[in-house]
């Protein structure tokens, strides 16, 4: 039996109408939308998925929901979600092939590279360049940074010019793959690139700009850091994105141990952990207790950062991220010393 409805039949349908009014009920929250509104609008996604409703008002939840999702860190949630969405009714593709770059973006983040993999390799209408970004992005993931630099590279050259938010995702690639290569000064060089071509409304973005330009800054200017730092959290408190936030403030240890400063890195841990706890992303939470091992350690607490470090190591292990594990391995050996 076909999922696929008629518009017609049901244009004024209790299905479609509630599409509408959780649509615009995300719009109307802006950058900080309601966990209890995301569930609700999660739930009649499905539902109206299965009630047989239209394609395009449920391409355009969907669409609607994911940056506020993966920005609140539900990601795996999301993640289920969509592959059910799209299991549900497989003509939504059809319409909008965004919906499996999407789905990989989630995947990706979850840790679920085997999911992740299995969509990129599935050759569908994704455009090439895109299809790029994303192999780079899970690349990248995987402690893979050589390649992650040579796909995104790839991608940059494909990608039309037009393609603004396109050419800031694939600009902020080829940033991290340099600064994981030690390239400090080129990956500055794509961050001020990705900075003057986005969008002065793209908040997540330009707080995620400032939140990579802060760690190609910290080796050699810590004021300079300090500054990133200060936008990137205003900017991604102003767009809701407490994944990117939890991220931030991890990574602003470093900077505050590197000015001396203990008391403010002990309190960033404490901010980033705040946020982590209701956040799914396993990968963050490694490096997060690999944070949590660097600022213990500097508070003269050997036993607790030893605990953290080899914690941090087995969940690097879990996901087979070996340059991560390596990493807390070298600083598990050194706090045990």
């Amino acid at each position: 039996m076909s999922t696929s409805p008629s518009t017609s039949a049901n244009r004024h349908s209790p299905a479609q109408r509630a599409l509408a009014f959780w649509r615009a009920q995300l719009h109307a929250a802006g950058g900080t939308v309601p966990a209890a509104t995301l569930q609700h609008a999660r739930q009649a996604l499905l539902l109206a998925a299965r009630q047989g409703a239209p394609a395009q008002p449920l391409i355009e939840l969907a669409l609607a929901l994911h940056d506020h999702l993966m920005g609140r860190g539900w990601v795996r949630t999301w993640a289920r979600d969509l592959q059910t969405l799209l299991e549900l009714r497989p003509d939504l593709p059809q319409t909008a092939p965004a919906l499996w770059d999407r789905l990989a973006a989630a995947w990706i983040a979850a840790g679920e590279w085997h999911q992740a993999r299995a969509l990129l390799q599935r050759g569908d209408r994704t455009p090439l360049g895109r299809s790029l970004y994303r192999q780079g992005s899970l690349l990248w993931m995987q402690g893979q940074w050589q390649a992650a630099w040579r796909v995104a590279w790839q991608a940059w050259r494909l990608l039309p010019q037009e393609h603004a938010i396109g050419r800031v995702a694939v600009a902020a690639l080829l940033l991290l793959s340099a600064w994981r290569l030690g390239r400090y000064r080129q990956a500055q060089q794509w961050g001020q690139r990705a900075l003057r071509w986005c969008p002065s409304d793209e908040l997540l973005w330009q707080g995620r700009l400032h939140h990579y330009l802060m760690l190609t800054t910290l080796p050699r200017d810590l004021a300079a850091a300090q500054q990133h730092l200060h936008l990137a959290d205003a900017y991604l408190l102003a767009a809701g994105g407490a994944l990117q936030r939890a991220h931030l403030w991890a990574d602003a240890t470093d900077l505050y141990l590197a000015l001396g400063q203990r008391g403010p890195a002990e309190q960033a841990l404490a901010q980033s952990y705040d946020l982590w706890r209701d956040i799914e992303d396993p990968a963050g939470h490694a490096d997060y207790f690999r944070h949590a091992a660097v600022v213990a350690w500097a508070l003269g607490k050997p036993a607790l950062a030893g605990d953290y470090a080899a914690y941090a190591a087995e969940q690097w292990q879990a996901l087979g991220v070996e340059p991560e594990v390596r990493r807390c391995q070298a600083l598990l050996q050194r706090v045990r010393a």
